[in-house]
């Protein structure tokens, strides 16, 4: 059985400024940043940081973006550097927070990751600068789907503890922001296998199957449980 995350990690998703730099264009960079190999998503953003083209929160997810492409490439020290510059420049980035928490969780230091974590959310609480959904009359709304990756992310760090009550309340918040995203559903179902509830386990499985109909994954967890629970002919 698994437990699941919350986004892997964040990447740039902000508009880019309308010039990029020299030899390089807007359309190659929107696309280098976002994906490829690391290497060269650390050489894009390098040269985005350093042209001067960049403003307020472009500039802070190019700064989160290298450090995601660095700690891919194993460069841990810099890449948090650069989140430390980004939250620098503002600390009210809740994607600088999330990052270092799911960079802290990824090399086992989990209370350093839950506190990150819980920064994440407070800044997006004050409202802080960071990109959300834009609403019709062009205000930014809070992002669901990034509370719930961080509270996600938060409760793996928590069952990594091997602190469930947490884990499970953070997975029930998750559920008060979404009705239709299994996965708050699939750690749930970790966390009563992991208490050997295993029943509980499967009725949250089969909720989580309902959303993802045909998912191997939930499909194999759903059955483990029904066969540690006894119910493997139901």
């Amino acid at each position: 059985m698994r437990c699941v995350l919350g986004l892997i990690f964040l990447v740039m998703a902000s508009s880019l400024p309308v010039a990029a730099p020299a030899g390089v264009s807007l359309a190659t960079t929107m696309q280098c940043v976002q994906e490829g190999e690391p290497r060269r998503r650390v050489r894009i953003c390098t040269r985005l940081i350093e042209s001067g083209v960049l403003q307020s929160a472009d500039l802070l997810w190019a700064y989160n973006s290298r450090a995601i492409a660095r700690f891919q490439l194993g460069d841990i020290a810099v890449a948090l550097g650069d989140l430390q510059t980004a939250l620098e420049l503002d600390p009210t980035f809740a994607p600088a927070y999330y990052t270092r928490g799911e960079i802290n969780r990824r090399i086992g230091e989990y209370d350093k990751a839950i506190h990150a974590f819980d920064q994440a959310l407070q800044a997006i609480e004050n409202g802080g600068t960071w990109l959300g959904s834009e609403t019709k009359d062009g205000s930014v709304a809070h992002n669901a789907d990034l509370r719930v990756s961080i509270l996600l992310s938060r409760s793996a760090a928590y069952i990594a503890l091997g602190r469930l009550v947490e884990a499970e309340r953070d997975c029930q918040g998750a559920l008060l922001i979404t009705s239709d995203d299994p996965r708050p559903l699939i750690n749930l179902g970790y966390i009563s296998a992991l208490r050997g509830d295993y029943r509980s386990a499967v009725r949250f499985y089969e909720k989580a199957s309902a959303l993802a109909p045909g998912d191997p994954q939930i499909e194999a967890d759903l059955k483990a449980s029904r066969d540690a629970a006894g119910m493997s002919n139901q």
